[in-house]
């Protein structure tokens, strides 16, 4: 069963090999994987103590003073923001805002996509330098 997410990454996916081919890129699907209990203690110890938040796309191109760019892609319907344009004060969303304020300390341009429109335009916006 294709989960909204799911196929909003297949569509981001299939956007950036058609409009930027030549872009590096790679989504964090092992977040949703089911797991064994040896592969999920595995992961853990591979993606160490930074592994809870770490957002779903990630492009791997230099543009301004940004070292890569990292989206946390959400389904419509499913905006991690209220409408004042304050975070949701979910643990997973906070967590995930967490992470990307990390992201950004480090030099990265780490933001939430809601939908596809919005991720393309995210996407479209960095890589010609805009953002």
């Amino acid at each position: 069963m294709i989960h909204k997410e799911d196929a909003l990454e297949e569509q981001v996916a299939n956007y950036l090999q058609l409009r930027y081919p030549n872009v590096i890129f790679r989504f964090d699907s092992s977040a949703s994987a089911k797991k064994s209990m040896f592969q999920a203690k595995r992961s853990k110890k591979l993606h160490g103590r930074f592994s809870r938040g770490f957002p779903d796309l990630v492009l791997l191109e230099k543009r301004n003073t940004h070292g890569a760019l990292f989206i946390e892609l959400k389904a419509l319907g499913s905006s991690p923001y209220r409408q004042d344009g304050s975070i949701r004060q979910s643990a997973h969303i906070m967590g995930q805002d967490a992470y990307h304020q990390l992201l950004r300390e480090r030099g990265y341009y780490a933001t939430f996509a809601t939908g596809f429109d919005e991720a393309k335009s995210i996407i479209d916006d960095y890589l010609k330098g805009l953002l």
